[in-house]
């Protein structure tokens, strides 16, 4: 029996084996009974506005003050997925679509830590006031909503290659891995001068 449960281990994607977050979020699944407009409804592009996205960063980070939750809520206290919900619905408020943010957990030291994840390629953090790329914020994303309130793992990403060539396999709808690099290299971002 054991070397069965050796085998089907091995079968599994590592994130699915090791990580209690795949493939949903029990929170996030009860937040979206209350809130279903919140849900993710797949990848969509939008110009990324790098003054919004820092204004809505620090501004929510400055407006709430970090406690652990005994019964994890979302929506409904001031840990750090709470800090990522504020910045997802001021977002929307100012006219992001839905599709170019995710929420996101990542690994930070041993814990899961939600953050807002904006096209797939900056990361709001609680931990930081300014907007930071996912290349290069050092975070270890564990898994990731997708469409219809499931979650994906993400397979550790934080080499944007890396999560490109995933990207390219996983959803047909971006089109090929050149298409998304090429987004994703050259994304368009508005700063005003």
């Amino acid at each position: 029996m054991r070397a069965l449960a050796f085998v089907l281990c091995l079968l599994l994607p590592v994130s699915a084996a090791a990580d209690p977050y795949y493939p949903s979020p029990p929170a996030h699944s009860e937040l979206l009974a209350r809130q279903p407009e919140l849900a993710f409804t797949g990848w969509d592009s939008w110009p990324v506005d790098l003054e919004l996205l820092d204004r809505v960063n620090r501004g929510v980070n400055a407006s709430m003050s970090y406690r652990p939750e005994v019964r994890d809520v979302w929506g409904a206290g001031s840990d750090c997925e709470d800090y990522a919900l504020g910045k997802l619905t001021a977002l929307l408020k100012a006219g992001v679509p839905r599709g170019a943010l995710r929420l996101a957990i990542a690994r930070v030291g041993g814990h899961g830590h939600a953050v807002l994840v904006v096209r797939d390629l900056w990361v709001l953090d609680s931990r930081h006031d300014e907007p930071l790329r996912l290349d290069r914020s050092g975070l270890r994303l564990a898994a990731w909503e997708t469409a219809k309130g499931k979650w994906n793992p993400a397979g550790g990403f934080a080499s944007l290659a890396d999560h490109l060539r995933w990207a390219g396999r996983q959803s047909a709808s971006w089109g090929s891995v050149a298409r998304s690099e090429q987004l994703y290299h050259q994304p368009s971002v508005r700063r005003k001068q």
